[in-house]
């Protein structure tokens, strides 16, 4: 009976705000720089009942609802608020959740540990989700492969089927977009997942959460300014600008916090501007108007070294590598000035460390020695010990540099495929895209202890593609072409090569 009248007193609730501000159903949501509730539009379908109670016990406890309202449910929520709650059906767990309506009886940690859980679970979800689509995908083309293979009599064209193909598929996709109508699961833990780290954040001041939240805002930023063009209103670039300075203040409400990554974060955004303003690529002019329209914070390389160096007071390596760098390389600062020791100094604290860039920068500048900071050049067998003190932090560059090293058996390393290939492996995996091309060919062609398997070079083909390599996808379009790690495809390699790369071809 509780349940069913705190479900129904909600919904109550909400067309009461409604009517006051001319708005549809409402869900409610701290201010994470002041003390006041904020409205914002939700659809009603999108709660549940579960959640419609959620809500209402947040309601009682902020004291929102109106006197009498809070009187009558207040002797229920401190003894059967546990059980008021009901989770969707289909968020099936290994792990046991406790209720939201607990976080403020909770520490900041339990709460950001319980919002890490759930966006494992989300990870689990989705990867589920791409598993069956996948599966889905290639039943679609092994029932079309059987038709046109049983239809011996119709004398179809290797173009007509595949078309006949690619009909198929579409028709599956079709099927698999109805079901986008439906919240997925992975969807459903990632809300549950940020109600969690508001809970951290804004109750309980965590600054691990406040950081994620920071983040979060800026990817959704991101998300947008691929949607933002010059014919949008400018509404919409107006809501890429309130999440961009959203996440400024995030990083900077977690860095008072003493957060290093806060402070960290927030001097990069500064550093680059956003959208990110690549002074290189100007080659120093000035930039454009088109592009100043565009651009929502400009980069302020003086605010952000000092934000960086309060990030280095707290023991950030990452910030202590970064600004390294930017002393040794100033045009304004010479090597050989305060500003330069201090630079290979940050430098070498960060490798001390353990820090795999650092460490990649100091191999390469005793590699190559600087006679400004008296470091001669380096015997191969210093360089190898270096290198793969870099390597072995999992730094993607140094494990590339490692990898091409022992394929052409260079720098004191000797030639050896199968330790080339791993290095590649790795590279790919932290990241590099140019490796998994590169592991994608030594696969491909076999041979010098190296076992052929043409279908994993083609899922190191797509993994690169996937991240940006142009060499990746050509690769990808050869290998259906061809029909070498995957099935012979001539009208996908055709639709690869017109859409992937002839979009990349006019952006040059």
């Amino acid at each position: 009976l509780v349940k069913t009248m705190i479900t129904s007193t909600t919904r109550q609730y909400a067309r009461f705000i409604s009517s006051q501000s001319n708005k549809s159903h409402l869900n409610y949501k701290r201010c994470p720089f002041t003390s006041c509730i904020q409205f914002q539009p939700v659809h009603c379908h999108s709660l549940n009942r579960g959640r419609y109670a959620t809500l209402a016990i947040h309601l009682v406890r902020q004291k929102l609802f109106r006197p009498q309202l809070t009187e009558f449910f207040s002797s229920y929520i401190s003894t059967s608020s546990s059980s008021i709650v009901e989770e969707p059906s289909s968020l099936s767990s290994s792990r046991s959740f406790p209720d939201l309506s607990n976080s403020l009886q909770m520490t900041g940690d339990e709460c950001y540990q319980t919002a890490l859980n759930a966006l494992d679970e989300a990870e689990k979800k989705k990867k589920e989700i791409e598993q069956r689509k996948s599966q889905e995908q290639f039943e679609a083309w092994q029932r079309a492969q059987e038709r046109s293979n049983s239809n011996t009599s119709s004398k179809k064209s290797a173009r007509a089927e595949g078309v006949a193909i690619v009909k198929t598929i579409a028709k599956q996709s079709r099927l698999s977009n109805k079901e986008k109508k439906k919240i997925p699961e992975n969807e459903e833990w990632n809300e549950i997942a940020q109600l969690w780290m508001e809970a951290a954040a804004f109750q309980h001041d965590h600054p691990k959460a406040i950081v994620r939240l920071g983040n979060s805002a800026l990817e959704q930023a991101n998300a947008q300014v691929a949607l933002v063009s010059e014919k949008d209103s400018p509404s919409s670039r107006g809501s890429v600008s309130s999440l961009v300075q959203k996440s400024m203040q995030l990083y900077e409400k977690a860095g008072l916090k003493e957060s290093a990554e806060g402070w960290f974060n927030l001097g990069h955004l500064l550093w680059t501007g956003y959208p990110s303003v690549d002074d290189e690529g100007n080659g120093g002019a000035s930039i454009d108007e088109e592009k100043s329209r565009s651009i929502i914070i400009s980069p302020d390389k003086t605010k952000a070294l000092e934000i960086f160096r309060k990030a280095i007071d707290l023991g950030d390596y990452d910030a202590m590598y970064f600004v390294g760098v930017q002393e040794l390389s100033s045009s304004t600062i010479a090597a050989t000035t305060d500003g330069g020791r201090f630079g290979l100094e940050l430098i070498q604290k960060a490798a001390d460390a353990n820090h795999g860039g650092a460490l990649y920068y100091l191999a390469l500048l005793h590699l190559n020695g600087d006679d400004n900071l008296n470091i001669p050049i380096c015997s191969p067998s210093e360089f190898v010990s270096r290198l793969n003190a870099a390597a072995d932090a999992n730094n993607a560059d140094a494990l590339f540099l490692r990898a091409h090293s022992r394929y052409h058996g260079d720098d004191g390393y000797e030639q050896s495929y199968p330790l080339a290939l791993r290095d590649y492996l790795d590279a790919a995996e932290a990241g590099n895209a140019d490796a998994a091309v590169s592991a994608g060919a030594i696969l491909h062609r076999g041979g010098n202890g190296v076992k052929r398997d043409q279908h994993r070079a083609f899922e190191l083909y797509q993994m690169a593609g996937e991240m940006g390599s142009e060499e990746g996808w050509r690769n990808v379009v050869a290998c259906y072409a061809l029909g070498e790690g995957v099935p012979q495809s001539r009208e996908t390699a055709e639709y690869i090569a017109k859409t992937i790369l002839n979009k990349k071809d006019k952006m040059k």
